[in-house]
């Protein structure tokens, strides 16, 4: 049976990851797991943007516009150091960034307002943006993680280049979700630097 054009699919904008940070970020969060967190697969650590919930065929052709109207410059990001949603019972754990931060901030306020009249809204939960690395299990127990953050407050785990936004889908399974691409918006310099040659 063919799929209809009112069909859903669970998605979300996000920006991904070079394989060499999410390496770096691992020993870390192998050490949560330990403790009894859930760890999030390095394949699918990567900075959500807008989380859009189930949208369908006309919606993800919007979203993809919206997209492609953004005016965004490739901007650098750093990601160093852990933190958390909430003190009394973290979860999750994430990694927080550094550079680039405004950045994200201002591709994010710029997306809300046009998903917004498409009928999209962000979560009400202020956007922070960060790499989620572990969520807790199911238990009334809490791990107590506050030595880990505060001894991994700042430690560094590399940084990049954002050059590209990217609206995904998310299929859950019994193990992780998997993501894949259905539109990509490379981002590209506006202007040319300073001393290029216009020959």
């Amino acid at each position: 049976m063919e799929a209809t054009a009112d069909a859903k699919v669970r998605a979300f904008i996000g920006v991904d990851l070079p394989e060499g940070l999410k390496r770096n970020i691992m020993p870390y969060a192998l050490k949560l797991q330990d403790c009894g967190f859930r760890l999030v697969s390095m394949d699918n650590m990567h900075i959500t943007l807008f989380f859009l919930g189930d949208i369908d065929k006309r919606q993800q052709e919007l979203v993809s516009a919206a997209m492609d109207r953004q005016n965004c410059e490739p901007f650098r990001i750093s990601v160093a150091g852990f933190g958390t949603f909430l003190t009394r019972h973290p979860n999750p754990i994430f990694a927080k960034i550094k550079l680039g931060r405004g950045e994200l901030l201002d591709v994010h306020r710029s997306l809300s307002m046009e998903l917004k009249d498409m009928g999209i809204k962000a979560e009400k939960r202020y956007y922070i943006p960060h790499i989620t690395v572990t969520r807790s299990r199911e238990t009334h127990i809490m791990p107590d993680t506050s030595d880990f953050l505060t001894a991994n407050a700042n430690i560094g785990f590399g940084e990049f280049v954002c050059d590209s936004i990217r609206l995904k889908q998310s299929v859950l399974t019994g193990d992780a979700p998997v993501y894949t691409d259905i539109h990509v918006k490379h981002l590209k310099l506006l202007r040319k630097p300073l001393g290029t040659s216009t020959q």
